[in-house]
């Protein structure tokens, strides 16, 4: 009931952003400058759509014209348009990913990250979560790559810019942190540094644990991977388990558990 529910919402939202780039489209056919920067964006939305609903190579062409489209933007006013541009590379990244074109997603992480750094060191509170965004993508695009030494240390940027961000404030930033930490741990792995990642994946718990208390279902997906990996990971390095942290953990997550099971 519940998939049928989603999936009906996801086909909505797929129709409803095709028509408003279809809409887009028509008016920047009347008045191309006026127009453009609003197709780029429903395109861009429309890709997301797509790619949630299963249409992949879709999805990839959607997003290739976004790019193309905030290129234009960006080489007539750079500083208005780049913020908008490396969105849509951030875009394009998943969906090569996503059809299995892993050295040109590489080459489309790198350039978003090369730009939000641009935008950070302009001006660095408005621009430096993006810049971590970027750099978590770009060190699982390299993961996937094989270029596991460097993906190594650009998600410890990430981890680093996160931290910084979530000691500002915790609330806005904590997930952001836990993600970028469960990249690490995974990384880890890849590498066979089990002992690190259960260090990485313990602090991706602690960091959304506050959240995970107030907003137990919010949390509950991204929670459960931390600790699954935590516990896996434990296991291979021959680590005891911080029985506290899963304690509160499971006390935290554990009825909504039970929900989910029983739906």
């Amino acid at each position: 009931m519940r998939a049928r529910t989603i999936g009906l919402i996801s086909a909505a939202a797929l129709a409803t952003a095709g028509e408003a780039a279809g809409l887009y489209r028509k008016l920047a056919g009347r008045n191309r400058d006026a127009f453009l920067p609003n197709l780029a964006m429903s395109l861009n939305t429309l890709a997301i759509r797509q790619s949630e609903a299963g249409e992949r190579e879709a999805a990839l062409a959607t997003a290739e014209e976004a790019v193309r489209l905030r290129r234009e933007l960006a080489g007539r006013n750079r500083d208005t348009f780049l913020p908008d541009l490396a969105v849509s590379l951030n875009n394009l990244g998943n969906m090569q990913s996503a059809a299995g074109q892993r050295e040109t997603a590489l080459a489309t992480a790198e350039e978003a990250v090369r730009l939000r750094r641009e935008l950070a060191e302009r001006n660095r509170d408005a621009f430096l979560p993006n810049l971590a965004t970027s750099l978590n993508t770009l060190a699982i695009r390299q993961s996937e790559a094989g270029e596991r030494e460097t993906a190594l240390a650009t998600a410890e940027e990430a981890v680093r810019l996160r931290r910084e961000l979530a000691g500002r404030n915790r609330d806005a930033f904590a997930e952001g942190l836990a993600n970028a930490c469960g990249t690490l741990g995974n990384i880890f792995i890849s590498l066979k540094r089990h002992a690190e990642a259960v260090q990485s994946f313990a602090e991706g718990i602690r960091s959304i644990m506050p959240g995970v208390r107030k907003y137990p279902a919010a949390y509950l997906g991204l929670c459960l991977i931390l600790l699954r990996s935590y516990l896996s990971a434990a296991e291979e390095a021959t680590i005891e388990p911080d029985k506290v942290l899963i304690e509160e953990t499971m006390s935290a997550i554990g009825p909504y558990l039970k929900k989910e099971e029983g739906e």
